[in-house]
């Protein structure tokens, strides 16, 4: 039998697990004498019984998290074939079974719709019920041609893209694609694109500065990760032609420090454009100059605020400003500043490089489409690009496969750490609508969640992160994201003996909601303390009834919230023997009468310590 060549190639979100990955892989291929590696665009020579494998990392579908490792080989006389959760020492077998066109012991998720000979018994990708609902743009489209590109290096494409922005368009012609977009902008806020680009054009300033915002915070929130890992070069044609448009010469993207694989990434692709002189002074021969500083900043939430990004970068104190005057006038050391965030930048340049209308992608908002990350209990988490037009009902059941083991879902949460949560009456409402009714977005998290859990201890969670990360500068949000704290903390506990009087001061301070939302977002200083309390009203909003329980009842029907727990001792399997008395910690139990216990409701923490050390299983969690 004559050589034959496979290629196959994979895609690992982290860079530091596929690097990993990618150790393994090849140390396992090379102990094979017949498997022969190759780069891309490099020729070997081979014996005959060789197997040729050409590498070819980056490539693929991405996105599927819940997926990964995902690993697609091609035979040169079969369809693509797509395996998912693959590790590195089942890949010989399934070689060797893809050489021998033997397959029946494999199990492949999918084969795309491309050239060769199908594989049978194995759906198509066009049978997968998300693939009607993704909307590629930004992203790599289904054909093979797209996806086998790899965009984490600058390749001819580019080249002559970046090439054409300054050989063959005017900054006017840059401006006026855009403008005739619509395209708003990504980031929490809503407002056109056209505002702030023909604010900073209009300023007369001998250097200009564009920040691209990658600061990203929030748990789950990656969808700024996605775009820096998988498409650095179309972040980096639309930093081009956005600085070319406006004539701005000096652009920073500020890197959250934990994506320092992006970061030492993007430095080399930055170096490579500059040898290739598409970066630099007088870039070809057009009278523009350009440099791009890459800059690691710490995760904060403040960060999010562009005047507060601003002073980070200064080597200040993140601190947001009062606007007027807004960073298009004076921003970064005193110059006209442009913030935009990654998505947005990513928008710009397919607009630019494609001359296309945000409508054709979503004809009813005409918004296009938005980069969302799918989490919480959705069976099939990750990283999708969606139209605007799409329903939450689409994005989580068809795309997101629904909740894990199929149960059913309670609500959802959208718009990271100061999102809003909504109940099941909004599930068929699109992504534009939930913009328009609340004016954010965020980060686009669509966090999906079932009777599991407890609205309240979700707001707990929240209630933490945003006391860490308040900045400090104004009162209100200062204080508001502690008291929001302590409310919520008060909903999750029937007792607390080191509060005297505890069930009338709850009460008090619990029903004063209304007061403190209007209090922190009438007086907070930036938008920030404006949105600190909307993930808890809308959660009393949509989740009243399992609130009030909290509230009245002292009763979490999820049994999440330990404080409201309340335990029973079944006499008949109680022997009577006080292990449970000597270690409650609040003196909740008390002998009833010899040898028989009972713990005192008014009394109990819900701790749980009595129910762990009962050798008889005689105290339980009453229901």
């Amino acid at each position: 039998m004559s050589a034959i060549q496979l290629q196959i190639g994979y895609s690992i979100t982290s860079l530091e697990l596929q690097y990993k990955w990618e150790g393994q892989f090849l140390s396992l291929l090379s102990k094979n004498e017949h498997f022969i590696l190759k780069d891309k665009n490099t020729d070997i020579q081979a014996n005959d019984n060789d197997i040729i494998i050409e590498r070819c990392p980056n490539t693929g579908l991405k996105g599927f998290l819940y997926a990964e490792p995902l690993v697609w080989i091609k035979h040169p006389l079969k369809r693509t074939l797509y395996f998912k959760n693959l590790e590195p020492n089942q890949l010989p077998w399934i070689i060797e079974c893809i050489v021998n066109l033997d397959i029946s012991s494999l199990t492949p998720w999918l084969q795309l719709n491309d050239t060769g000979e199908s594989w049978s018994q194995v759906p198509s990708i066009s049978q997968m019920p998300w693939y009607d609902k993704l909307v590629p743009f930004l992203t790599d489209s289904f054909s093979t041609i797209d996806l086998l590109q790899d965009h984490t290096v600058i390749n001819n494409s580019n080249i002559e893209f970046i090439t054409s922005i300054y050989n063959k368009k005017s900054s006017a012609e840059v401006k006026n694609l855009v403008f005739n977009s619509n395209l708003i902008g990504r980031g929490s806020g809503t407002l056109p694109i056209e505002v702030k680009w023909r604010a900073i054009d209009e300023q007369l300033a001998n250097k200009k500065y564009l920040i691209v915002n990658a600061n990203e915070f929030g748990p789950s929130s990656l969808s700024n990760y996605f775009l820096l890992r998988y498409y650095p070069s179309l972040i980096l044609e639309g930093v081009i032609s956005t600085c070319y448009a406006l004539h701005i010469s000096n652009a920073i993207i500020a890197i959250h420090q934990e994506y320092l694989d992006v970061y030492e990434a993007f430095e080399k692709l930055i170096s490579h454009a500059k040898s290739l002189g598409l970066l630099g002074d007088d870039i070809m021969n057009s009278g523009n100059s350009l440099s791009i500083d890459v800059m690691l900043t710490p995760g904060m939430l403040i960060t999010g605020e562009e005047t507060a990004l601003i002073h980070l970068l200064e080597s200040q104190m993140p601190f947001p400003t009062n606007k007027p005057p807004y960073p298009t006038s004076k921003g970064i050391w005193g110059y006209p500043t442009l913030v935009h965030n990654v998505e947005t930048i990513a928008n710009i340049a397919k607009i630019i490089r494609n001359n296309i209308s945000l409508e054709s992608l979503a004809p009813i908002s005409k918004q296009g489409t938005k980069i969302v990350t799918l989490c919480g209990e959705i069976d099939r988490y990750g990283i999708y690009e969606i139209s605007m037009d799409t329903s939450i009902e689409d994005v989580i059941f068809k795309i997101g496969g629904g909740l894990k083991n199929q149960i059913d879902i309670k609500g959802f949460h959208i718009g990271g750490i100061t999102g809003r949560f909504f109940g099941l009456n909004n599930l068929e409402k699109s992504l534009y609508d939930i913009e328009k009714e609340t004016n954010y977005l965020g980060t686009s998290t669509i966090f999906a969640f079932s009777d599991n859990q407890c609205v309240v201890q979700l707001l707990q969670h929240i209630a933490e992160i945003l006391t860490e990360q308040s900045c400090g500068k104004c009162i209100p949000c200062l204080y508001g994201s502690r008291v929001w704290s302590e409310l919520v903390n008060y909903l999750s506990q029937a007792n607390n003996p080191q509060i005297p009087h505890f069930a009338l001061y709850r009460l008090k301070t619990i029903l004063s909601f209304n007061k403190l939302d209007k209090t922190v977002t009438e007086s907070s200083l930036c938008a920030l303390g404006k949105s600190l309390s909307q993930p808890f009203i809308s959660a009393y909003a949509a989740f009243r009834e399992e609130i009030e329980e909290h509230i009245f009842d002292k009763y979490c029907r999820s049994f999440k919230c330990v404080g409201l727990r309340s335990y029973v001792i079944n006499e008949d399997l109680c022997t009577g023997c006080g292990l449970c008395l000597v270690e409650c910690p609040v003196n909740a139990i008390i002998e009833k009468r010899i040898n028989l216990f009972v713990i005192i409701d008014g009394k109990c923490v819900g701790c749980g310590r009595c129910e762990n050390i009962c050798k008889f299983s005689a105290i339980n969690l009453k229901k």
